[in-house]
């Protein structure tokens, strides 16, 4: 076994860990960037909710092209080149988002920046997860994701940031594309891209695989990502319609949940799950069909709070996967990711369509309905029972 500094950390691939680390830090600030400069966006266009929710649709149709087609591009390339072409996507799109003259020139980039989400989201989590041991995987993931909650703080902050400085929206963008391409060359040095020999879950047999089990467990991965992206894109416009928000307060707003969902997703790191993965997932899900109900019955500051409810689902649903499927790891992430893009163009169109006809809050209950119907598929879909793989 390997030995790194002064623990013995059994076999880790810190290249793989570093740059997916660093890589997700610069998806994190751009896709949580769209959020606090949608209202933005929908005045530079003159667009309704409706047409300017293809913003988002747009890229997570892309996404789920990219996440099937994964099992096709996995054979001609190792997943870090992958990853490498994902930042490449990622820069492009949101350059192109701010140099775009017109709506229909902005969603050809938009597109682009769907492609990077559908690459990084599969290549990120598994160069973790094969990167990592059993032991420290859901810690790893964990971390990973807790760069996601860092760059999702910041975004808002940013926002208002440069917004305050006199910014357009499409210079932000332009910036952002410029940090992912800036990760991009730094992910070429030779000693991050050093690939060790895999002792890698691939190399498990891979021996029988429960459909269902799969199924139900990405549905409720996929829901729980329905209801995270639903407040991340849409609290600010909402604090700013419904209760008249300016850009720097609902920022902050914005802030305060990514600080709470970074927060979650350290402390998580810290704890040692074991086997009891299934039970944390469904108090999280539980959890947080609650509070985004008070949020929107009683005080909007709830969804705020929804974030630390939110945060262990992500990395840990990641690591259940690893756990219960470790022959199949790869393929597994990438049904997940493929249904989870399925299911959030659905979330973006409806939630665009009913706003126009409803209201937004009225919309926002798709929320706590999600997380609801996916605490449903883990409690009933998959037993606590060890999966053979």
């Amino acid at each position: 076994m390997k030995k790194a500094g002064f623990m013995n950390w059994g076999f880790m691939n810190w290249g793989f860990i570093i740059v997916s680390y660093v890589s997700l830090l610069a998806f994190g600030l751009a896709d949580n960037i769209r959020g606090p400069l949608f209202l933005e966006i929908l005045k530079t266009y003159e667009l309704s909710d409706f047409a300017g929710s293809f913003i988002f649709a747009a890229s997570s149709f892309m996404a789920l092209v990219a996440a099937l087609l994964s099992p096709v591009w996995s054979k001609y390339l190792h997943q870090y080149r992958v990853l490498q072409l994902g930042l490449l996507f990622m820069a492009m799109g949101f350059c192109g988002m701010g140099w775009a003259k017109s709506y229909p020139q902005m969603l050809i980039f938009v597109c682009s920046f769907g492609v990077s989400v559908g690459l990084l989201s599969i290549s990120q989590n598994y160069l973790v997860t094969v990167g990592s041991t059993e032991k420290h995987r859901p810690r790893f993931l964990s971390g990973l994701h807790a760069m996601y909650g860092l760059a999702s703080l910041t975004a808002p902050l940013i926002a208002a940031y440069f917004s305050e400085l006199q910014w357009s929206w499409k210079d932000i963008f332009i910036l952002v594309g410029l940090v992912s391409f800036l990760v991009l060359l730094a992910s070429f040095f030779k000693s991050l891209r050093k690939e060790h020999k895999e002792k890698s879950l691939v190399n498990l047999d891979p021996g029988p695989l429960s459909k269902t089990k799969v199924f139900m467990l990405a549905a409720a991965f996929s829901l729980y990502v329905v209801s995270e992206i639903l407040v991340s894109s849409r609290l600010s416009l909402y604090l700013r319609r419904d209760f008249n928000y300016d850009l720097p307060q609902a920022s902050r707003a914005l802030f305060v949940f990514f600080v709470f969902l970074l927060l979650g997703r350290l402390m998580s790191s810290f704890i040692n799950w074991g086997k009891s993965l299934r039970q944390a997932l469904l108090w999280s899900l539980l959890s947080t069909t609650i509070i985004l109900s008070l949020g929107l019955s009683i005080n909007p500051w709830f969804l705020v709070l929804s974030g630390i409810s939110m945060a262990p689902f992500y990395p840990l649903a990641i690591s259940f996967m690893s756990e219960i499927f470790p022959g199949h790891v790869q393929a597994v992430i990438g049904w997940s990711m493929s249904l989870q893009s399925l299911f959030v163009v659905s979330m973006h169109v409806g939630v665009g369509q009913f706003s126009d006809s409803f209201g937004l809050a009225a919309a926002l209950w798709l929320g706590p309905l999600a997380c609801l119907v996916g605490y449903l598929f883990i409690l009933l879909g998959v037993k606590p029972k060890h999966v053979p793989a």
